[in-house]
């Protein structure tokens, strides 16, 4: 896939997450959800979950110096320090609305700077040493290191959904925000365009089975079937 093919592609998502609104997020992290991003259904039950966003996402909150610089995201549930692709890319459509527009870049950002050579992604990214992790994830292991910062992190080899919710995320992130220069900016020496354009060229490459689709192994945990 040509860098201006993924360009489009973006946009066309972008264009589709848009869906003709364009809301600001707010507010920033500590400061109460503005009624402004609140909706209504007529079910009282379904009205009163958005009571519940602000709080669970603030639970959720990570924010930890990378190799890029200070990160910003969010976790999977409030016993997690890791940052995953797959469920940061779920939490945008809610995340966009409360926090500023470095939580949900500055975390996609660095999952892409730790982009392997032949273009896959990690599962999830986390401060600290590998060992406490080891535990419930036996490959986890030390990806980067300078002077008191060190990063872990490990990847489910058996699902083939990081690199497409990296790409996912971008289009989310440009939709809200419009920056095209963002595509371009150089993560540790590379366009963040085409870290994503050689993430989907690794799932073509390696994943892509003979009748031409993606080939991953059916996971499912507590969280997804809830």
């Amino acid at each position: 896939m040509r860098t201006a093919q993924l360009v489009a592609v973006l946009a066309l998502a972008a264009a589709a997450c848009r869906s003709g609104e364009r809301a600001e997020p707010r507010p920033s992290p500590g400061r109460a959800a503005s009624r402004e991003t609140g909706y209504a259904t007529g079910d009282p039950a379904l009205d009163a979950l958005q009571e519940l966003f602000f709080p669970t996402l603030e639970v959720n909150r990570r924010e930890f110096t990378g190799q890029t610089g200070i990160v910003r995201g969010f976790g999977a549930g409030g016993v997690y320090p890791q940052v995953w692709l797959r469920d940061s890319a779920t939490m945008i459509p809610a995340t966009r609305y409360y926090f500023p527009a470095e939580w949900l870049t500055s975390w996609l950002e660095e999952h892409l700077s730790h982009q392997r050579p032949d273009g896959q992604l990690w599962d999830w990214i986390a401060a600290g040493d590998a060992a406490p992790f080891k535990a419930d994830a036996p490959r986890a292991g030390q990806v980067y290191r300078a002077g008191g910062v060190v990063l872990s992190a490990d990847k489910n080899t058996t699902a083939t959904d990081q690199e497409a919710s990296a790409v996912e995320s971008a289009a989310q992130a440009f939709a809200f925000t419009g920056d095209r220069e963002w595509l371009r900016k150089k993560v540790v020496g590379r366009r963040l365009v085409d870290r994503l354009e050689a993430a989907l060229e690794w799932v073509l490459r390696e994943r892509l089975s003979a009748r031409g689709l993606v080939t991953g192994a059916l996971t499912a945990d507590w969280g997804d079937v809830s």
